[in-house]
């Protein structure tokens, strides 16, 4: 068996099967390890009754032409293997404040439109907002995606300032202000074009309004897709490109250290995993070592950190030192022998704010911090057999409830304790669905939760975190912390690094870092 590599990866999540990817096709030796006994991190599937729950993908942003995703997976040969069924609209959103269920389309002028039925004394600002946002995603595709050099700066030098405007102006600003600066203390219009937050923060108040604009303009321009089969399919796409081209991709196999000479890193031993989510205290077997020339973490800082000698860890650690952890998100993945659209589900994403949500910042709210006491979170309901998911089999349907969630809430309890609050909430959350969609609970045939916990033992991040660290507004952009490491041949490779979260995120986090690793390849 081989054991020295051009490059080996921590983890399988979509930044690292990314970048091992782009390396294994130029012609590196590539080796991926995987504490898990699939690849994907957050974009795996796992089946139960007859339905294929998926852990994390709503739907995927953009896909359009402007998209430089597409272009990434298509150079690849990723996209070929894919199915990816358009979906109907960006979202529903109900609440008490906006009064009727709103739906929000895809595509600037639709949104454009609809928003101004809904709100007509807004209509110039809903405009010039829209513009603001299209202006944003324009001026990241085109700045983010280039290779600067001299050919690029001499072209785009004379007019930098006026197209980087939008960047320039938006560098520090959070969706709270920019919000407030545009509709002033009209709540309802703000929640309407930001009901779906908790796809990127939990607090609009911290949270960068760059990332946001650019994230939601690529659901406007190119609006939403859902991969059929399950988000399991683009990493097994991925892991064929990697094995297609000479790489090798293992499970269960835990990444035990890092060793180094000279500054960096020439070895990383690895063992067979524990089961994941296990209380086992039972010493890892199999120690392999292999050599390499450069490491991609597609692991969180403060778990890589762990893995260098101590003499090096100090140095490694201190550009996150102050960096803070996305929020984390529960979910509840559920078997209907009916569809939702039976019990009054009209659109493929519903966000449903309960009564007390009548403002932006109440999203911040964190409720799961006690047991229930009568008021709810709000949550979406994704509903999955409005398109042709391939997800279920004939006469079942699967949905998922899905909210904001921090590890706190769960930390300090026995496991009895732990269980005995998620059935509370479990029980107290479909009980709410079904006042809200009357009937359906009676539809459910599977029930099953997963919590901040939950992702803090699959995703081994801190806190749970499903986003990275936060898009504050000083650790966003150019602000981000990219690949590069104290340590010349040791790279970050996930939703930790820039731009950061979610699968846009991740995926284009590990095109950067395999562009910088061919350049320490000599490729």
């Amino acid at each position: 068996m081989r054991n020295q590599w051009d490059a080996i990866s921590i983890g399988a999540g979509l930044g690292s099967l990314t970048a091992a990817a782009l390396l294994a096709k130029g012609g590196a030796r590539v080796l991926v390890l995987e504490r898990h006994d699939k690849p994907g991190g957050a974009a795996t599937n796992f089946a139960r009754k007859g339905i294929t729950v998926e852990v994390g993908l709503h739907e995927l942003d953009g896909m359009d032409s402007g998209d430089a995703k597409v272009k990434l997976l298509e150079s690849l040969g990723v996209l070929q293997q894919l199915t990816l069924i358009p979906v109907p609209e960006l979202y529903a959103v109900r609440f008490r404040v906006l009064g009727a269920e709103f739906v929000l389309p895809h595509g600037f002028e639709a949104a454009r439109l609809e928003l101004t039925r809904k709100f007509p004394e807004f209509s110039n600002r809903i405009s010039s907002f829209l513009q603001e946002v299209a202006a944003l995603r324009k001026a990241v595709q085109v700045f983010g995606a280039a290779d600067k050099n001299f050919w690029w700066w001499l072209v785009n030098g004379p007019l930098f300032f006026k197209r980087f405007r939008p960047l320039m102006q938006h560098d520090r600003t959070t969706v709270s202000e920019v919000m407030q600066e545009y509709f002033g203390d009209n709540e309802a219009i703000k929640l309407a074009l930001a009901a779906n937050l908790g796809y990127y923060t939990d607090n609009p108040s911290d949270m960068g309004f760059l990332y946001f604009a650019v994230a939601q303009g690529s659901y406007l321009a190119g609006g939403g897709h859902y991969i059929q089969g399950g988000s399991q399919k683009l990493a097994e796409a991925l892991v064929n490109v990697i094995k297609d081209n000479g790489g090798e991709v293992r499970l269960k196999r835990q990444v035990t250290g890092l060793q180094m000479q000279g500054g960096r890193v020439t070895s990383v031993t690895h063992a067979a995993a524990n089961r994941i989510g296990s209380k086992s205290d039972k010493p890892l077997q199999d120690v392999v070592v292999e050599a390499t020339g450069l490491v991609l973490a597609g692991s969180a800082p403060e778990v890589t950190k762990d893995l260098l000698p101590p003499e090096a860890q100090t140095a490694f650690y201190q550009p996150f030192a102050g960096c803070q952890p996305s929020t984390s998100l529960w979910s509840i993945y559920l078997g209907l022998n009916r569809p939702a659209s039976d019990f009054g589900a009209t659109a493929y994403s519903t966000f449903v704010f309960p009564p007390w949500v009548t403002k932006l910042s109440d999203l911040s709210r964190d409720l799961l911090a006690s047991h229930p006491q009568g008021e709810l979170p709000g949550y979406v309901l994704v509903d999955y057999s409005r398109i042709e998911s391939g997800l279920a089999e004939p006469g079942k349907h699967f949905a998922t409830l899905c909210g904001n969630d921090h590890l706190t809430n769960w930390e300090g309890l026995s496991e009895d304790q732990y269980l005995e609050k998620k059935n509370a909430w479990m029980d107290a959350l479909l009980a709410g669905l079904d006042q809200e969609f009357p009937g359906i609970k009676s539809s459910i045939f599977y029930a099953e939760m997963a919590t901040a916990r939950t992702m803090k033992d699959y995703l081994n991040t801190p806190g749970g975190a499903v986003y990275g660290y936060r898009q504050h507004p000083s650790s966003q952009g150019r602000h981000r912390k990219g690949p590069g490491t104290s340590i010349p041949n040791l790279l970050l490779s996930s939703a930790f690094s820039q731009p950061g979260g979610g699968f846009t995120g991740a995926i284009f986090a590990g095109a950067i870092a395999a562009r910088k690793a061919k350049g320490l390849l000599g490729g």
